[in-house]
């Protein structure tokens, strides 16, 4: 049942209300509005399957799937399987996610194990994810501090110097560092 939680979690509002609304109507269900087309998923075909049982399920999958989905209903019978079986303990939480996210009439991406070396690199792939977001966003900080500096070369070095939370940094000062402490000194040239 946890699985089937998490598939929900990752469903639009427009898939959770369709599914409310067969819930609350379970004895005229091909009067439901079923919503538009779109990409239906191994977790929404679960989640069918368990409401309505997979006929129904493969039929929902044909009609609103953007993607030519089969219309027998073993195929919903064993992705309702293969859903119902998984194990949180024992697979990683983010390939149950994507296994629950992908196309219901493609191919299924395979779960994997905890404590494996695919588990591993699955954690690195996710912390260098976060560190890439990180420094994203340090990006667009140095480039709105150039930017509001005038663009130079200066500002561009004193925009790197500049560390976050600093006094410098945060009272909105185009100096910082070195630059920050001492007054700038200004360059003349001679003629």
């Amino acid at each position: 049942m946890k699985v089937l939680q998490k598939a929900w979690d990752l469903f639009s509002d427009d898939v959770k209300a369709s599914l409310q609304r067969a819930e609350s109507n379970l004895n005229a269900l091909r009067t439901v509005d079923l919503g538009p087309k779109r990409p239906f998923s191994v977790g929404e075909c679960a989640l069918w399957a368990r409401l309505t049982g997979p006929r129904f399920a493969a039929q929902i999958a044909a009609a609103v799937s953007l993607v030519a989905a089969p219309v027998n209903y073993w195929k919903a019978t064993t992705v309702a399987k293969e859903v119902m079986a998984i194990r949180f303990g024992k697979s990683t939480s983010l390939s149950i996610e994507k296994f629950l996210e992908a196309p219901f009439a493609g191919k299924h991406p395979k779960l994997i194990k905890k404590g494996t070396k695919a588990a591993a690199a699955e954690a690195a792939v996710t912390a260098a994810e976060a560190i890439a977001v990180a420094d994203l966003e340090e990006a667009k900080r140095l480039a709105a501090e150039f930017k509001a500096m005038g663009g130079g070369a200066l500002a561009m070095a004193l925009a790197q110097e500049a560390e976050p939370g600093t006094p410098c940094a945060s009272a909105g000062s185009h100096t910082s560092g070195y630059a920050c402490r001492r007054p700038a000194r200004s360059i003349t040239r001679k003629s």
